[in-house]
């Protein structure tokens, strides 16, 4: 819903934060990647945004041979700007 590209890098980090305390997932490193490059285009056209979230978690309390200490889950959502709402 953000009108701009710094508001949805904004939300988009504290929906990130938001969603992986509320799941208690514990992150040892976590990263959130933007594109708006759809902000940038002509109004009346369908364009998304895409945000990447990558979450580093300990996998040391499996004890498994051959796994590494950690692993990094990523996993990427879309949403469509609306085509005929003012964008700055």
């Amino acid at each position: 819903m953000a009108r701009t590209a710094d508001g949805a890098r904004s939300v988009a980090s504290e929906a990130m934060l938001r969603e992986l305390g509320s799941q208690d997932v514990d992150c040892t490193a976590a990263r959130v990647a933007v594109d708006t490059a759809g902000f940038a285009a002509p109004l009346g056209q369908p364009v998304v945004v895409r945000v990447t979230v990558t979450c580093v978690v300990s996998v040391a309390d499996l004890a498994l041979p051959g796994l590494p200490g950690q692993r990094a889950l990523t996993s990427t959502f879309v949403s469509p700007l609306d085509a005929h709402r003012a964008r700055r």
